[in-house]
């Protein structure tokens, strides 16, 4: 048996009893059964996986009536966003909110935004960012034209701080716009995650998947200029999420598709932008999840589990000790070994990430500039590795 790992985040000590999660990467999905007849059918479910490829259901996750899920963790917490409402988790308590609380997003004149299909980030400040489909002023399907054409806008938001997920304001101007000229054609099911050196946003076209980019989290995305009009998969996936996995420089690309009478959640890995992908393996289907082959599983949404705090020690492993420590200007965190890409993020007591930054190479360091004098926490991201360690400024 391998030796378990037990060890602090954020400022927390938490027993693994109070935790369900207990391994590296998490998925919320939703599936709909043989009888299901749309959205009102669909049970938001969540699973978790140490390598990408092979995913189990979360034990005692209390399955609900939702559609679309995305899932964040944030601190001592983990968010499923869904339509108007979001589901959280407590680490500390070991409970999930009773039901799912409701998510308002306001403009810059504080009137109501409507919106749908969320996709969550943490920006640098440590707020939760939504990207969604602008659905305000639009009557029917949302992703779709009354009348052709016409012009789907995605948009940014940043959480009000305090509201705790639950209260939002729509960053100005618009992330991506895609124009759609004719029957069928959709646009909707944004999905934004970051590179370490840029973002990555993906928009859901159908059975196919629009990729883009951008230097900056609320700039205006660029599709990809090598894919053909920025068309990452042509007709074999959609409803898309996506990851950086540092410790192999790919990009994991997961889209639901249709696989004989049901629908299956993918899986492809690439290393760049600059051609479609056409293979795909499956990672969550009705028998993955002890279910009927029927049993649709659809909408992906991913994120690194960063609330573990016992899991297999190749997992997760500490930093060696930060020099100095405590240091008065800067303080050197060695990493152990020599990355070629990865994500440093450092928080405070409170589980706030305050930065976040790209490294390579075998250290990095980390300048007090406006730091008050404590405790902080690192964590270093390379994709198969969490590495979490502490420092202190005086």
């Amino acid at each position: 048996m391998k030796r378990l790992l037990v060890f602090v985040l954020a400022g927390f000590a938490l027993s693994a009893a109070a935790q369900p999660f207990s391994k590296t990467y998490l998925m919320s999905f939703h599936v709909c059964d043989a009888s299901c007849m749309g959205f009102q059918d669909h049970i938001t479910q969540l699973a978790e996986s140490n390598d990408g490829l092979n995913w189990t259901l979360v034990p005692n996750f209390p399955a609900y009536s939702a559609s679309v899920p995305d899932i964040i963790t944030r601190g001592n917490k983990a968010y499923i966003f869904s339509p108007g409402k979001v589901r959280r988790y407590d680490n500390g308590t070991g409970q999930w909110d009773a039901t799912p609380q409701n998510v308002s997003i306001i403009d810059s004149v504080s009137a109501q935004a409507s919106y749908v299909d969320p996709s969550a980030i943490i920006d640098s400040s440590g707020n939760i960012v939504l990207f969604f489909l602008n659905a305000t002023g639009i009557t029917g399907d949302p992703a779709g034209c009354s009348n052709y054409p016409c012009t789907k806008y995605f948009d940014s938001a940043t959480e009000i701080p305090g509201s705790d997920g639950t209260q939002f304001v729509k960053n100005s101007g618009h992330r991506i716009s895609v124009t759609l000229t004719q029957s069928p054609q959709t646009g909707s099911d944004p999905d934004i995650f970051f590179d370490g050196t840029k973002y990555v946003l993906y928009v859901s076209q159908g059975p196919s998947t629009l990729a883009a980019s951008c230097s900056s989290l609320h700039g205006t995305y660029s599709v990809f200029p090598n894919l053909p009009a920025g068309v990452l998969v042509q007709n074999i996936g959609g409803i898309p999420c996506g990851h950086y996995d540092a410790s192999s420089n790919q990009y994991w690309t997961f889209v639901h598709s249709n696989v004989g009478n049901s629908v299956e959640i993918r899986r492809a890995a690439h290393s760049d932008f600059n051609t479609q992908l056409t293979s795909f393996t499956t990672v969550i289907s009705g028998p993955v999840i002890g279910e009927p082959a029927s049993t649709k599983t659809e909408s992906p949404g991913f994120c690194v589990n960063t609330l573990l705090t016992a899991i297999h020690e190749q997992a997760v492993s500490q930093l060696p000790p930060a020099f100095p420590n405590p240091g008065d200007e800067q303080v050197t965190v060695n990493f152990g070994r020599n990355i070629s890409k990865g994500v440093l993020s450092l928080y405070d007591q409170h589980g706030k990430l305050l930065r976040q930054n790209p490294v390579s190479g075998n250290e990095a360091i980390i300048l007090k500039n406006d730091l008050a004098a404590g405790l902080y926490f690192i964590q270093l991201q390379t994709g198969q590795y969490l590495l979490c360690g502490k420092l202190a400024f005086r």
